[in-house]
């Protein structure tokens, strides 16, 4: 931990794959002490898969809900309990599946996305692509991200990370929607309505018609509030920034940029088009256009 501390200058270093010298530096690091390293995961691997057990993952089908994307999560469940003498069946239910879900499926078992599924093209799956930061918080527990498990008075907890960020944005507008939720599905199912809302109108088509005109056309509002939101688009959960923010005096290239590496990118150029003018507007629309061209018309109608 000391020589850590010392080659990085602190253990809360972060460490970013934009950064190629860093990431090369922590590989050279973790490379030296390969056996330490090991030794550690070894044990972080053996805490996990007890928790797995305690919770009856090894008997018999189990049900794995998760918003998305590539499968990860269930092929390193299966693959724990594959290396502790056990046979998963998992059965992964996701909001969406990336093309590179595909490569998980032997190893994971069964996966199926609500809104999407790996065996469209990747691109076809616009409206998903937009809604993708939208969902992960929006599905945001109230609690830090797991890093680990340990033993507690002989039962396997896991161990939380804590961030004042997402603390605050979950009690600010996280909450408050889960809560708003959950009360709608209550009455629907006590009543059969909420609002002009019929408990008919619950189904795959008109829940996903709702995502995509909300990631794809959102209001001057939604654009704000919801762009406001700060994530971070990795496992890392050291660095956030909202999934809108305007750049400052942008060159076009700038904002291609930007909007190709944005967590919300149709909400992204609708922003810096607002924020642009004159022939450089003309130039952006034009960038922009090309650049969402495989979009539908009606979508791209809103960048003229």
């Amino acid at each position: 931990m000391q020589q850590a501390a010392q080659q990085f200058g602190s253990l809360q270093h972060s460490i970013f794959w934009s950064t190629p010298n860093s990431v090369m530096h922590f590989k050279a690091f973790l490379q030296h002490h390969a056996a330490e390293v090991y030794a550690r995961l070894c044990i972080d691997r053996d805490n996990a898969t007890a928790y797995l057990l305690q919770q009856g993952a090894h008997q018999g089908p189990i049900a794995l809900v998760d918003v998305g994307w590539h499968g990860t999560m269930q092929a390193s469940i299966a693959q724990l309990l594959h290396h502790a003498g056990y046979v998963p069946q998992i059965y992964g239910f996701y909001c969406g599946l990336w093309n590179r879900a595909q490569r998980n499926r032997p190893i994971a078992g069964w996966l199926d996305g609500a809104f999407g599924n790996d065996f469209l093209p990747d691109n076809s799956q616009y409206a998903l692509r937009n809604a993708v930061a939208i969902l992960e918080n929006l599905f945001t527990a109230n609690h830090g991200t797991t890093v680990g498990y340990q033993n507690h008075n002989g039962t396997m907890v896991p161990l939380l990370a804590h961030s004042e960020i997402e603390s605050a944005q979950h009690a600010r507008i996280i909450k408050p929607f889960q809560t708003a939720t959950l009360a709608t599905l209550k009455q629907l199912s006590a009543t059969g309505q909420a609002q002009t809302l019929l408990s008919t109108d619950l189904t795959l088509e008109t829940a996903f018609a709702s995502l995509a005109r909300l990631a794809l056309s959102p209001t001057t509002n939604e654009l704000h509030d919801i762009g406001s939101l700060e994530h971070c688009g990795d496992i890392s959960h050291a660095s956030y920034l909202p999934l809108v923010h305007p750049l400052t005096h942008p060159t076009i290239a700038e904002c291609i940029e930007e909007t190709n590496k944005s967590e919300w990118p149709m909400a992204t150029a609708l922003t810096l088009l607002t924020h642009s003018k004159g022939a450089e507007k003309t130039a952006l629309t034009h960038a922009l256009t090309a650049l969402f061209s495989h979009y539908d018309t009606r979508t791209r109608a809103q960048l003229q």
